[in-house]
């Protein structure tokens, strides 16, 4: 076997993988408060409260528009929205200190989002309404 058959298509790859790295293919969005609002009003929605994560991949925000809740996440150049409804959550829970809120979703297409929240008015505000999403959802339930 010739080496070159398998050196040249191995070197073709990692050059590739080289220009793609260069030309900023691993770049991810970074939230911002004004970024989440921007995002969010192209699409039509007007915010009252947005809370970014501290590491900028995560964000909440209160729709005014439609009295739900919106859940960004950071997706390569752009904020992925996710307006889940009451029955699309599965659970909430809060662990450690500083305390990290986390969200589990019913369906295994949308992964968990966590998000730690150093401010306790921001913490309490996100687990009412979480909890509220939480109790329409069993409301619901019941009344199938």
């Amino acid at each position: 076997m010739d080496p070159t058959s398998f050196i040249l298509p191995l070197f073709g790859i990692l050059l590739i993988v080289l220009l793609v790295w260069l030309a900023g293919g691993r770049r991810t969005l970074k939230l911002t408060r004004a970024n989440v609002r921007e995002a969010l009003a192209a699409e039509g929605y007007q915010t009252s409260s947005v809370t970014v994560a501290d590491d900028g991949h995560t964000a909440l925000a209160w729709l005014e528009s439609r009295n739900a809740l919106a859940i960004l996440r950071s997706m390569g150049d752009h904020p992925a929205i996710l307006i889940p409804g009451p029955d699309d959550i599965r659970g909430i829970s809060i662990k450690g200190d500083p305390p990290r809120l986390q969200v589990q979703f019913k369906s295994y297409a949308q992964p968990p989002i966590a998000i730690i929240l150093n401010d306790q008015e921001s913490l309490d505000r996100w687990r009412k309404v979480l909890m509220l999403y939480g109790e329409l959802a069993v409301r619901k339930e019941a009344a199938s």
